[in-house]
């Protein structure tokens, strides 16, 4: 019934209404579903299938998201069953791998379902490992060629592709007609004359050889040398019956519907003659049936050469099986990162959808869907509690889920699993794995059996157990008793005896990991409720003696790398159960110093020493003295802070419940008294009065009882005395501790003479640790912390000091607060590992209220723009965060905006729009956006340089505004009017009002025209007044170069007249210039003197009046100086004055001796 309609449905597909292109697609669907799958179809059932499948595949891209969402569960549905052939089905995965990255989360979501479904109804096989495929895919395909040397390898896919043995000629034709209509196209159009002699015809051929040649081209798959044979047959044999085209008969819509462009009418008539000629060639193979021959040798030659025929057609179409195999696991294989960028997604459907392909995909043996598998564990820690359910249920059925009956066989099954889990882990993935396998263990997925099989693993009771399964093995048991501590306890001997015997004195990573287990036991903070305190072991058990003998003896043992991380966990395990953890570490710190003032070399030692003023040892051993006593200082300083506190707690609780309840019984024997006596209530009255009278304080401490404040008194002055011993006892001149820490001091001070990375590594690590003890420490080495910081040379050192200052942070924050700044320069540090780590403590710090957020805030901004991914997610995960905070974000914001564009901070104006962008998009209040736009607004008026303009512009347009906001930028608009002249910033404006018309409501659409009107005027103002003020600074600049050019031609003048004068004239110049104006006046009074002098006696009067002249200059400089004497107390003399006002006595005599001449 809707088979023959198909035709009229398909009319509806170019309808705007996305429901009608959704129904027409859905019995499209439906029809190939249940009338056209499979391969027994007839060719007219084989077009119309693949006419509804292209039209399912257009849509994939269709521009409406529900549509899209529609065509992908129906594809979907096809997968599933199977409906759709294999030559299509690396089409569809290709256009399926782009919709993985559609921005609707629906269709995501059913494009991971279709991909999912690809995988799980592959027609290839149950495993999909892309190695395996390609190394059998060339094995086979070597064996091809040695039974066919000559055979077109490229060709196989596509003969094998939609064809098996029994393929009909039709079918045939079908699979190789898209390379027939490319070939004839190009050879059409291009016109292309091949000079090959191979590719013509012999000019004497007929007409039957000449379409015999063209079939045989056709089948041995040689298109282009069938086209060109057909157009020579076309042009020797025009008007023959076999070229013959009537389009009346013959269709053209198989071609054009396969056909990429339009076919002309010629193209149409080659194809037809092609598909004529190839059809009829296959029909005559079929028909021809090979001749009886007599002679017996010639019947087994023939057979022979049919049974390699056979065998070189299977050896096709396995090679070609593997060929489709390996290009389907490629595809699969290309999804796999985008489905791990889709497990961070903040859509839950996207993450659920990763897990379940990343399940399916690890089932199939996918290469690299380990990656996802590992990446899954951190979503253990998601708040969706969904998400969590999902992980952990994966979890359990790719490593806890078995078929296996026996119950010890899936147990060794399980064990297995989760090992290879371990190996290769991070400490996050470990520490995430920790908390799936503590589900497993109280749900009962690991069982006592899986427990009893781990303990023989490690203590290698099960034959052809490794070093590396026991270490496993180890880890696993840890994880299990985070949810069961009787696993450890219960096994304590055990542990100690495997763990720390003899072979973990050689293996110090066995060492670290028994103390990982031996940690899960211990108390983390003492309940101070309790009755009893903590059970805790003697300092002689034999679990202390063991560990102090591995720290002492494996110092010098300087081949196992593991010590460092041991010594660590060690130590922790002997300050978490031991009862005099500090006289133990004493000991091993004693016999340790020993060994550094008596150094004996090892073979495991390195060449280079370490020494200092006392004594020279290797350096990796000083590097281990040097962890061990900045664990011991921070180890010491928890035990106080955290059991001796709680212990004193515990007690003072237990002292004031026994002296409440002596409180109670004295209270229940004064009820018993008799209350008849009179007398003895009277006597006791006024005792009672006395005693208040002269102890006025009792009364008080009766009222601080009742109200319950002793027991806070008590506790403030337990953390007092706590505080005192860590400031004064830890660490000073009498402690072991103290005594050594000149030697920290010198190793840190001094990284030109001790060069080892580890030991400047670890010495600058021990100071901070030292520091973390006492506030008087801390102050006194914080300069020399920070300039080992900024200073190394090695990004180790710089990276670990970084995250030891975060721990100081939140010690002493008052010391380390004006050291801020220098902490947030790290930001721009040239290693990516400190930026990061800088990040991460900030992160933390700011966060937690540890550090004000203040202006430095636009260096983590900043941020946003690092090369680093990594540091760059982190910014911004810290910023999204930050917007969670109240309104901290948006009370930041405008002094980060004015920070990063500021010209001298040298922040680019696109990482400046890139930072400000995903700032921005965090404030969501409407409240917010209006007061940003005013004060957006009235910044402008703060700033001169266009850059900041342009900056300032560019964040107004990336607000979204409301009528208030329009209102705010309208009534503000002298602030930013002057600066619209510039082309940029009016084009921002206008994209604001742009984007504003399109979502104002009508009501308020005058108020937007209207400041839009003003934009435009002030704009267009702005640009006139720029340019006549640029042409009045032309014609300005013009006149001062007229002047100056007439300036220099007077000066060259006058230099042309005086060019006799001699040097000493020069010299009295440059003295002039000198000199106060009075002084100038008068040395040049005096020169003109002096050339009187010097002239004829026929100039005698014009010098006797130039004389005169002078003396009566001369007459007036006497008052005038005298003048200047007084007033020059109270103003300051000029730099450059270098002579008194008083004439001198040379000058004087110079002037008498003229006179006199002029006289005579």
């Amino acid at each position: 019934m809707i088979v023959p309609s198909l035709s009229l449905l398909i009319t509806f597909l170019d309808e705007e209404v996305y429901s009608l292109r959704s129904c027409v697609l859905s019995i499209m669907g439906s029809v190939v579903l249940n009338l056209l799958k499979g391969d027994n179809l007839d060719p007219k059932s084989k077009d119309l299938r693949d006419q509804c499948l292209e039209h399912l595949e257009d849509h994939i891209h269709d521009v409406h998201a529900l549509m899209r969402s529609k065509v992908l569960q129906i594809w979907n549905d096809l997968i599933r069953e199977k409906a759709v052939p294999l030559s299509r089905q690396h089409d569809v995965l290709k256009l399926v791998l782009g919709r993985l990255w559609d921005k609707s989360s629906l269709v995501r979501k059913n494009a991971i379902q279709l991909l999912t479904a690809f995988v799980n109804s592959n027609p290839f096989a149950a495993k999909l490992p892309l190695e395996e495929l390609e190394s059998q895919c060339a094995l086979e395909l070597k064996k091809l060629q040695e039974l066919s040397p000559n055979i077109d390898i490229d060709s196989l896919g596509k003969e094998e592709a939609c064809a098996d043995e029994n393929t009909s000629p039709r079918a045939a034709w079908i699979a190789i007609v898209p390379d027939v209509i490319k070939a004839v196209q190009e050879v059409l159009e291009d016109s292309m004359e091949c000079d090959e002699e191979e590719d013509t015809l012999d000019e004497e051929i007929d007409l039957s050889n000449a379409v015999k040649e063209v079939a045989e081209a056709l089948s041995s798959n040689k298109l282009y040398r069938a086209v060109k044979l057909l157009q020579e047959v076309f042009e020797k044999f025009s008007g023959a019956e076999v070229l013959n085209y009537n389009p009346e008969e013959h269709s053209s819509k198989t071609f054009e519907a396969v056909a990429e462009e339009d076919l002309t009418e010629k193209d149409i008539n080659f194809l037809v003659v092609l598909e004529r000629i190839f059809l009829s060639a296959k029909e005559m193979e079929k028909a021809e049936s090979p001749p009886e021959e007599k002679d017996e040798m010639t019947d087994e030659t023939n057979e022979k050469n049919e049974e390699l025929k056979s065998e070189i057609n299977k050896q096709k179409m396995l090679v070609a099986y593997f060929k489709d195999s390996v290009k389907f696991a490629k595809l699969i294989q290309q999804g796999l990162p985008i489905m791990c960028q889709l497990l961070g997604s903040k859509h839950v459907s996207d993450v659920m959808e990763a897990i379940s392909f990343f399940v399916t995909a690890f089932e199939f043996g996918v290469l690299d869907a380990m990656t996802g598998v590992r990446k899954m564990l951190m979503l253990v820690w998601s708040k969706e509690q969904e998400v969590k359910a999902a992980v952990v249920e994966a979890y359990r059925r790719l490593y806890i889920n078995s078929d296996n009956h026996n119950e010890r066989t899936q147990a060794l099954q399980i064990v297995e699993n989760l090992s290879s889990l371990i190996v290769g882990a991070t400490m996050g993935e470990r520490t995430s794995l920790e908390e799936i396998v503590s589900q497993f263990v109280s749900s009962g997925d690991i069982t006592k059996q899986c427990i009893t099989l781990l303990w023989e693993r490690f203590t290698k009771t099960l034959p052809d157990t490794t070093d590396e399964e026991a270490h496993t093995a180890l880890i696993i048991l840890a994880m299990c008793a985070n949810a069961e501590q009787s696993i450890i306890l219960s096994n304590f001997d055990v542990l100690t005896a495997s763990g720390l015997g003899e072979q973990g004195e050689q293996d110090f990573a066995l060492v670290k990991e028994t103390c990982h287990a031996l940690l899960r036991v211990a108390v983390v903070k003492p309940k101070t409720d309790a009755p009893t305190a903590p059970n805790r072991l003697d300092r002689d058990h034999e679990i202390f003696k063991r560990l102090s003998k591995i720290l002492i003896q494996g110092l010098t043992n300087l081949k196992d790398r593991q010590y460092s991380p041991m010594a660590l966990k060690a130590v922790s395990v002997i300050y978490a159960l031991a009862e005099h953890p500090d006289l133990i570490c004493e000991e091993v710190i004693q016999e340790m110093y020993q060994i550094l003032e008596n150094p004996s070399q090892d073979e495991g030692s390195p060449p280079d020493n370490t020494s200092d003023n006392n004594f020279s040892v290797p350096a990796g051993v000083l590097t281990r003295f040097c962890v061990v006593l900045g664990h011991v200082a921070v180890c010491q300083l928890v035990h106080l802070d955290i059991y001796v506190f709680s212990e004193l707690k515990r007690r003072n609780n237990l002292k004031e419940e026994m002296e409440v309840e002596k409180k109670r019984k004295k209270t229940r024997k004064s009820k018993k008294s008799s209350a008849s006596d009179v007398s003895k209530i009277t006597q006791d009255l006024s005792n009672n009065i006395t005693f208040l009278i002269s102890h006025g304080g009792s009364q008080e401490t009766d009222l601080d009882e009742e109200m319950g404040l002793v027991g806070a008194v008590a506790d403030d002055t337990e953390a007092e005395y706590i505080r005192y011993v860590c400031e004064t006892e830890i660490i000073n001149s009498d402690n072991l501790l103290g005594t050594i820490k000149p030697m920290i001091w010198t190793l840190c001070t001094n990284p030109g003479k001790y060069k080892n990375t580890e030991l400047q590594a670890a010495s600058s690590l021990t100071l901070a640790k030292y520091m973390m003890v006492s506030s008087k420490v801390c102050e006194e080495n914080l300069q020399l912390l920070f300039t080992i910081l900024e200073r190394s040379n090695e990004d180790v050192v710089r990276a670990n000091l970084v995250i030891a200052l975060g721990d100081l942070y939140f010690r002493f924050p008052n010391e380390l607060e004006p050291w801020t700044p220098r902490f947030y320069a790290r930001l721009r540090d040239s290693s990516s590992k400190v930026r990061q780590n800088t990040l991460t403590v900030l992160t933390h710090l700011v966060l937690n209220d540890m550090v004000k957020v203040k202006r430095h805030i636009s260096d983590i901004a900043y941020c946003i723009c690092d090369e680093d991914p990594h540091i760059s997610g982190l910014a911004g995960l810290f910023f999204h965060e930050l917007a969670k905070k109240g309104n901290t974000l948006y009370n930041v914001l405008p002094d980060m905006i004015s920070r990063l564009s500021d010209p001298d901070v040298g922040v680019k104006e696109e990482s400046f729009r890139r930072i400000i962008g995903e700032v921005l998009a965090l404030i969501q209040k409407d409240k917010h956006w209006e007061n940003l736009v005013e004060k957006l607004c009235h910044r402008f008026q703060a700033t001169i340089n266009v850059r900041q303009w342009r900056d300032i512009a560019y964040c107004l347009a990336q607000l979204e505004f409301n009528e208030k906001c329009i209102k705010k930028l309208s009534e503000n608009f002298v602030c930013y009017a002057d600066k619209l002249h510039e082309p940029e910033v009016y084009d921002l404006f206008m994209e604001i009002i742009s984007n504003v018309q399109k979502i104002i409501k009508p009501e308020v659409k005058s108020v937007v025209e209207e400041l839009e009107k003003r934009i435009v005027d002030s704009h267009e103002k702005g640009v006139e007044d720029e340019n006549i003020a640029r042409k009045a600074g032309n014609a300005k600049l013009k006149t001062t170069n007229s002047k100056t050019v007439r300036k220099s031609a007077t000066s060259r003048r006058g230099k042309k007249s005086k060019s006799g004068s001699s040097e000493s004239e020069s010299e009295d110049e440059d003295t002039r210039q000198q000199l106060h104006p009075v002084h100038r006046s008068k040395k040049e009074n005096l020169r003109q003197s002096s050339r009187v002098s010097h002239s004829n006696t026929t100039n005698v009067q014009q010098c006797s009046n130039d004389s005169e002249e002078n003396e009566e200059e001369e007459k007036e400089l006497p008052s005038d100086t005298s003048e200047e004497k007084e007033n020059s107390k109270p103003s300051p003399r000029h730099p450059l004055i270098v002579s008194n006002s008083q004439p001198s006595r040379r000058s004087k005599r110079s002037h008498n001796q003229r006179k006199s001449w002029l006289q005579s």
